[in-house]
């Protein structure tokens, strides 16, 4: 993990959906971020795989597909969510990854997320992931600031 990741970035909520883009999302009231996060900012998660994250359908132990997508979106949150406000948050709104690579269980893999493009409170991010060889996916996600208890509100609706 890099310097200006949160200690507990191994652990912040995810969620891998494409369904968020068809509900409207409540925000947290601004209509930008803080002026320092900008294009270009990046970090890196790494993790060992264990078997929490194999393919369960395939007789070689593999890292999985939702696994590194699941990497890669933490690994934007742990970028953004520095630069949020006190009492907000982000939830994953849309994924869109390739898997070029299978990683033996037991292997370590890198994630890193750039963020490539702000537009108000939407976020997109170029997401990469390494195992200890190669490269073994890339894509982009693209996050949403939200107000933590109006998303919960409109989610119970």
């Amino acid at each position: 993990m890099t310097s200006d990741e949160p200690e507990d970035a191994g652990e912040l909520p995810f969620l891998v959906t494409d369904h968020l883009s068809l509900v409207t999302i409540p925000t947290a009231g601004r209509e930008a971020l803080k002026p320092e996060f900008k294009e270009g900012l990046s970090t890196e998660v790494e993790m060992i795989t264990t078997d929490a994250e194999k393919a369960p359908h395939l007789a070689r132990a593999v890292f999985s597909t939702p696994a590194m997508c699941a990497l890669m979106e933490r690994t934007s949150l742990a970028l953004v969510k520095p630069y949020l406000e006190e009492g907000e948050n982000s939830v994953g709104a849309k994924i869109c990854v390739s898997h070029i690579a299978a990683t033996p269980i037991g292997m370590k893999v890198r994630g890193r997320s750039t963020v490539q493009a702000i537009n108000g409170r939407r976020i997109t991010f170029a997401v990469e992931a390494y195992n200890e060889k190669e490269k073994i996916g890339e894509g982009t996600h693209e996050r949403v600031v939200i107000n933590p208890q109006k998303f919960a509100a409109k989610a119970q609706e």
